[in-house]
């Protein structure tokens, strides 16, 4: 079939498509005026199919294919029989499934056009795209117009939604018609500068078909055929410590949505994953779509060079990945205290710095508001990104905001947390000015076992941790411990329990 031919066909059928068909989850409601344009649009259709001698120009846009995540090129295409030495092009996307990254002239027939834009949102409409080209700006004939050809005048770059609940739906990308009265949308002029006419033009709508895995098998990360293995939870971690060097492909997205709410390759579908094997439980193959996810914020306090990450959550918290912009002269000077029973992984790449907290033997951070993570050594430095599961691996809502730094008035020891503790607790003390200070702990006969901190330190609140070892670095048996601090203010002591 010739390509007028078959752009008549592809048209006649997109337009009656438009009217009261349904489109995948979605459908498209007409306006009456919207008929009324449809109805004024059709005579060019007739007049091509009536006319075999009559040879219109075809404006189509792109067919294409991608899955969730990829970002697919998408060709605005022009066949014409006479120069065209301009084009005003209007054409609408599904703004909740496509995301324009690129839209250029660089590589199509109207690369040496003088003048090309474009305008996201055209007309105040989400998701409209107008693309504008003029050949000859200037008019001074430095700049040819398109001669008799076919072939893209326009190309664009579309992101596609990682939400795996859009797999196997096909997105329509259509021209759209808004100016009833100059009747200027998508049209074209030819070299002496005259409209060519919408009636006079061919159109064919595109779309892009979003892929489905007919073959995909949740929970199976590494793609060595088994799912829900501890394989599968060991990539899932490093994929979220460095995903340059382990990268998630098409099919691994697939697999990878395991608490099932449409979101792929999340913080809460590792901490998902995690539960199932710790757990020993079959998973659920029921969808998880909550009406609203759980919330929770994260603050930090930065002093004596040193940051406290802490949160405030109603839910149990199965795991927290942080990323911060940091320049850093060496990475490995920095020292993470984490809170116990909890695992810290850490990757920083150029200034990126990727902190993640989760446990594979499926520990969680309490509800509430606790201190979770202290990093030496790091003072300045942006948010780029925040992900928080809950204990049962579903995606959290996050805010943070730094805390601004109280000196405290008194001086004082507070108790360890926790307490009892194995293998490691956390003690904190208060400076209300500069001092010399020596944190030192002991056993019930006196004896000292470890010395945690001895030096000037700045005023305000200081956070240690001890181990349970010795100086030598030997873990010490159970017991009660005492830990005391001297320093200029005054001497402080307290009681603590190991148990193993």
């Amino acid at each position: 079939m010739p390509i007028v031919a078959l752009a008549l066909a592809c048209s006649v059928i997109a337009q009656a498509e438009e009217i009261g068909t349904e489109r995948g989850m979605k459908t498209d409601i007409k306006s009456e005026s919207e008929y009324l344009k449809l109805e004024q649009a059709m005579p060019h259709f007739q007049t091509l199919e009536n006319s075999a001698s009559l040879a219109m120009p075809v404006l189509a846009l792109d067919s294409v294919a991608g899955f969730p995540g990829d970002i697919v090129d998408f060709y605005l295409k022009l066949e014409n029989t006479v120069s065209v030495s301009s084009f005003n092009i209007l054409f609408n996307y599904d703004a909740s499934v496509l995301a324009p990254v690129q839209v250029d002239n660089l590589t199509g027939r109207s690369a040496s056009f003088e003048y090309f834009s474009y305008q996201l949102d055209a007309d105040g409409i989400q998701g409209n795209i107008r693309l504008t080209a003029i050949a000859d700006l200037n008019q001074d004939n430095s700049h040819l117009p398109l001669s008799a050809g076919s072939g893209q005048i326009a190309r664009l770059k579309f992101s596609i939604s990682r939400n795996l609940d859009f797999a196997g739906f096909n997105i329509p990308v259509k021209f759209k018609f808004l100016d009833s009265l100059s009747k200027d949308d998508n049209t074209l002029t030819d070299s002496s500068g005259v409209k060519i006419q919408q009636e006079e033009i061919a159109y064919q709508d595109g779309a892009i078909t979003i892929r489905n895995f007919p073959d995909s098998k949740r929970g199976d990360i590494n793609l060595n055929g088994l799912a829900f293995e501890i394989g599968d939870a060991i990539y899932f971690i490093n994929h979220y410590i460095n995903p340059i060097e382990y990268p998630f492909n098409n099919l691994q997205l697939f697999n990878s949505d395991i608490n099932q709410d449409g979101n792929a390759a999340t913080l809460a579908d590792m901490i998902a994953l995690i539960n199932i094997i710790v757990e020993g439980k079959s998973p659920s193959n029921s969808t998880n779509h909550a009406l609203s996810n759980p919330t929770a914020e994260i603050r930090y306090f930065v002093s004596n060079s040193q940051t406290q990450f802490s949160y405030n959550s109603d839910s149990e918290i199965g795991g927290i990945l942080v990323e911060l912009k940091a320049d850093l002269i060496d990475s490995g000077e920095l020292e993470f205290n984490v809170y116990a029973g909890m695992t810290e992984q850490h990757f920083y790449d150029g200034n990126l710095l990727r902190i993640l907290i989760y446990n594979l033997d499926g520990n969680r951070l309490p509800a509430g508001s606790e201190n979770f993570l202290t990093v030496k050594n790091l003072a300045e430095f942006e948010i780029s990104g925040l992900q928080m599961s809950s204990g049962e691996g579903q995606l959290m809502e996050v805010s943070y905001s730094a805390v601004t730094a109280v000196i405290p008035e008194s001086y004082y020891l507070s108790a360890n947390y926790p307490n009892p503790f194995n293998p490691e607790t956390k003690i904190s003390f208060h400076l209300p000015r500069t001092a010399w200070v020596e944190l030192s702990v002991y056993n019930l006969l006196g004896q000292r076992v470890n010395t945690l901190v001895k030096g000037v330190l700045s005023p305000g609140e200081h956070i240690v941790s001890w181990d349970g070892r010795d100086f030598q670095g030997n873990n010490q048996s159970s017991g009660v411990y005492f830990y005391r601090i001297d320093s200029e203010l005054g001497s402080l002591k307290r009681k603590m329990v190991l148990l193993k």
